[in-house]
């Protein structure tokens, strides 16, 4: 994720797959970056089938305020689905961030 010098959050929607045993149920864990907050809605995900697609969607919002920005440097995390029904799986989606100077 890159944070520019007037953005302090950035959404983006995801869709994932079930490649496991169905039914399943996926609920998520969150390791935060430093300097950062990542809040995925929904915390929980369920498929009926093999196969089927569900959406989700990533908030993530900088603590670091535009004038510090040239200061810090990247940071690093990760997002979770631990598999709570249908199997022992979980899916890691690792999550990089940057900041962006004001001067580019």
């Amino acid at each position: 994720v890159l944070f520019k010098p007037s953005n302090l959050i950035h959404v983006t929607r995801r869709t994932v797959t079930n490649v496991g045993g169905a039914p399943s149920v996926y609920e998520v864990a969150v390791e935060n970056p430093a300097n950062v907050t990542i809040i995925v809605e929904p915390k929980t995900l369920s498929f009926r089938k093999r196969n089927e697609k569900a959406n989700y969607t990533v908030r993530f919002e900088s603590k670091i305020a535009s004038d510090q920005k040239s200061s810090v440097r990247p940071a690093f995390g990760q997002i979770l689905w631990k598999c709570l029904k249908g199997g022992t799986q979980v899916v890691r989606s690792p999550v990089a961030i940057v900041w962006e100077d004001d001067e580019k």
